[in-house]
């Protein structure tokens, strides 16, 4: 199933920026701190594709964030309203399609405006949440795309939401009711009678 293949993903992501961040990060401000030469080692640095999935940045919800926004819709419809809400935060393209054009066209603005200043280029050529996001050319309502360290993945957002759900099972509610602590019993036993009324036997 694709959710198990997303976490596995995720999974990965996190694990290879474990590494970015010790390997090359935190030795080479080290080397810095201590005056060591040595030829900086450049990396693609995958911290934005994580904060796509697990974060909030610019205040938008990423991927997790977006998934817990439509737990309580049940279907087709809750996968819809996820990969729409998907779409809407994270598809950078401008008019045309073109995420390449609109960045060169910004810097010509700048460029006429004045020279362009080092944090203006790095922030032009740094990536950005949006950047590993991928809308497909088909089925654009049920699939989206994330482009992961190791390649790009589409996944298609069937049993998503189905996977989201925090639903107690039967066993862990019995083991509960069973609590030494009257407050956990009562509090138990009072939503077992509330569920029981709400459905009552035909």
């Amino acid at each position: 199933p694709y959710t198990t293949l997303f976490r596995s993903n995720y999974a990965n992501e996190k694990l290879q920026r474990l590494f970015n961040e010790h390997i090359f990060e935190v030795e080479q401000t080290l080397y810095r701190k201590e005056k060591i030469k040595w030829d900086n080692i450049g990396f693609n640095d995958n911290f934005a594709c994580l904060e796509l999935i697990d974060g909030k940045p610019k205040g938008k919800p990423g991927v997790f964030l977006s998934l817990d926004d439509v737990w309580r819709l049940k279907g087709e419809e809750a996968n819809k309203k996820f990969v729409l809400a998907l779409q809407k935060n994270w598809s950078s393209n401008d008019g045309n399609g073109n995420k390449l054009k609109s960045k060169v066209k910004m810097m010509m603005t700048l460029k006429k405006q004045r020279k362009p200043s080092l944090h203006d280029v790095v922030n032009m050529v740094r990536k950005k949440p949006s950047d590993y996001f991928v809308v497909p050319r088909m089925d654009k309502d049920i699939v989206f795309g994330i482009k992961h360290y190791a390649g790009t993945v589409m996944y298609t957002v069937t049993g998503f939401n189905d996977k989201n759900s925090e639903n107690f099972n039967s066993d862990i509610k019995d083991l509960l009711k069973t609590s030494k602590l009257p407050f956990v019993v009562q509090l138990f036993t009072e939503v077992e009678a509330k569920q029981a009324n709400k459905n009552p036997a035909s």
